[in-house]
C-alpha cells in the first residue's frame, strides 16, 4: 500500500477527518493482515514554485518527523513531482529541491522520487534519489516522451482502469522488486482515533475489502495499483507464473527464481514475506 505521510492542514484536523494521510493505528492494521506499505510525501507539488530548496529542507524534516511518529522504519520515502517538467526546469528547479531533501533527510531514510521518466532519471543521475516511482500513465508529459525508464525504477504506473464500482480508478503498476515495502511497524502510532481492530480478522471490514478486491480484480487484471482515498493499494498478482489464490486476501512477497521479479501470492497457510534486502 502506498500511503501518504502528511497532508496540508493536517494539524487542524481530527484523525477521523483526514483526507489521505495515514491514520493512527492504520499501519499496524495493514501489516497484521499480511500486507506491506511504502511511504509517499506529497504536499501540493503541482507548480514549479512549490519546488524550492527551502521547501525541500522543510519537506525532508516533516517526512522524517511523520514517519517516526507513525512507526515507519527506515526505508525509501517517495517525494512527488506530480506535474510535467521540461528538462531545463528539472535541472534548474527540481534538482536543487531534491538536493535539499537529501541533505536534510535523516535517521536512515532514503530519498525516492515519483515523477516522469526523464525527471526521475535526471534526479537519480545527480545522486539525489535512489529509487523511482515512474508516472508513465501521464503519457502527455514531455518527460515520458521517448525517454527510457529510469535504471532504478521500483514502481511503474503505466495504465488506468477507470470507474471501479463507480467510486475510483485503478492504475496498473509494474513492480521491479528493487526496494521492498515495509512489513512491520517500529512503534505503535498514537492519536486517539477510535478504530479498533477486531479480534476476529474475518469480521474486519478492512480484511473483507481486501479479499473482495483480490477475488474480483487480480485474476482478471493481474497487476495494478488502486489509487483512492484514503489509501493507495498496490496489488501485484502472479501473472508471470500463472497462479493467483482467491481463497484469502492475505498476500506475501515471493521471489521468482526464473526472472528475478517479485510477485504477491495469497495463501491461507503461507503468510510470511521473503525479505528483499535493504533499500540502499
Amino acid at each position: 500500500m502506498g500511503r501518504y505521510l502528511t497532508e496540508p492542514g493536517q494539524e487542524g484536523l481530527k484523525p477521523a477527518d483526514y483526507f489521505k494521510v495515514i491514520r493512527p493505528g492504520e499501519l499496524e492494521r495493514i501489516v497484521k493482515h499480511g500486507l506491506k506499505y511504502f511511504p509517499i510525501f506529497q504536499e501540493y507539488s503541482t507548480k514549479l514554485t512549490h519546488f524550492t530548496p527551502e521547501n525541500g529542507k522543510h519537506h525532508a524534516r516533516e517526512a522524517v518527523k511523520a514517519a517516526q511518529r507513525l512507526g515507519v522504519p527506515p526505508t525509501v520515502i517517495y517525494f512527488a513531482v506530480d506535474m510535467d517538467v521540461y528538462e531545463y526546469q528539472v535541472e534548474n528547479v527540481i534538482v536543487p529541491y531534491f538536493k535539499a531533501i537529501q541533505d536534510n533527510l535523516s535517521d536512515g531514510y532514503g530519498v525516492g522520487i515519483y515523477a516522469s521518466r526523464n525527471t526521475c532519471s535526471i534526479v537519480s543521475e545527480h545522486g539525489y534519489s535512489i529509487s523511482s516511482f515512474v508516472s508513465d500513465m501521464s503519457t502527455g508529459f514531455s518527460g515520458n516522451l521517448g525517454f527510457p525508464i529510469p535504471a532504478n525504477w521500483n514502481y511503474d504506473q503505466f495504465a488506468e482502469i477507470s470507474g471501479y464500482h463507480d467510486k475510483w480508478d485503478l492504475d496498473r503498476v509494474a513492480y521491479s522488486g528493487r526496494v521492498s515495502a515495509c512489513g512491520y511497524v517500529s512503534n505503535t502510532s498514537t492519536g486517539g482515533y477510535d478504530d479498533s481492530d477486531p479480534s476476529d480478522s474475518t469480521k474486519d471490514p478492512f480484511y473483507q475489502w481486501i479479499l473482495g478486491v483480490e477475488n474480483e480484480c487480480v485474476p482478471e487484471w493481474g497487476l495494478f495499483l488502486i489509487r483512492c482515498m484514503p489509501i493507495d493499494l498496490l496489488l501485484v498478482s502472479s501473472f508471470l507464473n500463472g497462479f493467483a489464490s482467491q481463497s484469502t486476501g492475505l498476500m506475501a512477497v515471493q521471489e521468482s527464481s526464473s526472472c528475478g521479479i517479485h510477485i504477491l501470492q495469497s495463501s491461507a497457510h503461507q503468510r510470511k514475506a521473503h525479505k528483499l534486502g535493504r533499500y540502499a
